[in-house]
């Protein structure tokens, strides 16, 4: 499958199972330490970007300490949870193949599990559209899992949809991101989220 398949996939997935994510997200996001860690990098009143927001708890999160908040997902069930649940947050259904079109530039920019979908020959493109929305010394926070099985396969939350999951290693993403013009600030690895292992980086762009 090629980086467009993937996606209108895992378009079909997100909406199906939009309800049950709602719940599963919240469960991610309980222990918020390492977000709060991005968010001792920023500024009050800071704007923030959340790549692959999903049902809204972060940009909720976000909102709720007074941040200036936009996100975009691929799936509309996913955004329209996210507008109702976040009235102050402009969310918007876009490709994240498509951020580079964004007009603004942010002080922050979130994604994460988001590089789970994105095949490695397109990462480095994906990085550098996300480097380019940040304002200088902006800071970016991703989460990106490292032991799942890699491939397209059963969603777990609902196994009439298909997951489609890559791994990256810590080093993979560090040196992508250097390459990018990004300074790497924290680095925390082999996290337990919601029973998937993950590797969490917070950079900033030089």
């Amino acid at each position: 499958m090629d980086y467009k398949e993937i996606e209108q996939e895992m378009e079909k997935t997100y909406d199906g199972i939009s309800c049950k994510y709602l719940k599963m997200q919240k469960d991610d996001w309980e222990d918020k330490k390492y977000v709060n860690s991005f968010i001792s990098y920023l500024k009050p009143n800071s704007s923030i970007l959340d790549i692959g927001c999903g049902t809204g708890e972060l940009l909720e999160y976000f909102s709720s300490l007074g941040f200036k908040t936009m996100g975009i997902d691929i799936s509309r069930e996913m955004v329209n949870i996210s507008k109702k649940r976040v009235i102050n947050s402009r969310v918007f259904k876009m490709s994240l193949y498509d951020v580079s079109k964004i007009k603004e530039r942010f002080d922050g920019v979130v994604a994460t599990f988001v590089f789970v979908h994105i095949p490695k020959e397109k990462i480095s493109d994906v990085i550098k559209s996300i480097n380019s929305k940040l304002k200088k010394d902006g800071i970016f926070f991703t989460v990106f899992t490292t032991s799942l099985k890699e491939g397209l396969q059963e969603e777990m939350l609902d196994r009439n949809y298909k997951y489609y999951a890559v791994n990256y290693s810590k080093d993979e993403i560090i040196g992508i991101l250097e390459k990018n013009g990004m300074e790497i600030l924290d680095v925390f690895s082999k996290i337990e989220i919601n029973g998937v292992l993950t590797d969490i980086i917070i950079s900033k762009k030089l």
